[in-house]
Formats: C-alpha cells, structure tokens, sequence
C-alpha cells in the first residue's frame, strides 16, 4: 500500500515533475521529465540481470547515447529510494 506524500508540478528550471509517496515505510521520490534532467539525478539503475546498481559516469554516458524516444519511454521515470532499510 502506498500513501501519498507531496506532489511537485512541473517546473521549467527543473524541467521535470515529481511525486513523493511513502511506501511499506520508505519514501520514493518519482520523476518523469526530460531525460537530461532525471540522469544527472540517478543514484542508481536496474541492469538487464534485473539488479541495483550504483549510476556511474559511464553508465550516465551510456544512457545518453540510447535515442530520445527510447529514453522518454525507459529513462525518463526515474525512482530514487530514499530512507530504504
């Protein structure tokens, strides 16, 4: 069950929106905006093995290199945990 927690519309200078829910006791923070934006804030991706892992620069490099339409469709909602035990 998920709670809803803050909404942030979209903003020009961040060039995104943003929708923060508390779920089974941690807080994600949700992005969806344009992909430039939402990778410069990755923390972390799911690799094709389907595991965690840290968003380094070459990763970040990587991601940019993939189209646009892909990126709008794939990258471009981003989950950032925050407060994850």
């Amino acid at each position: 069950m998920s709670d809803h927690a803050e909404v942030y519309g979209f903003s020009s200078e961040r060039k995104m929106a943003s929708v923060l829910v508390r779920r089974n006791g941690a807080l994600r923070l949700y992005n969806k905006g344009a992909a430039e934006m939402v990778l410069t804030r990755c923390t972390a991706m799911i690799n094709a093995a389907g595991e965690t892992v840290p968003m380094t620069e070459v990763r970040r490099d990587r991601a940019k290199q993939v189209p646009v339409v892909l990126l709008n469709a794939a990258c471009c909602i981003a989950r950032l945990a925050m407060g994850c035990t």
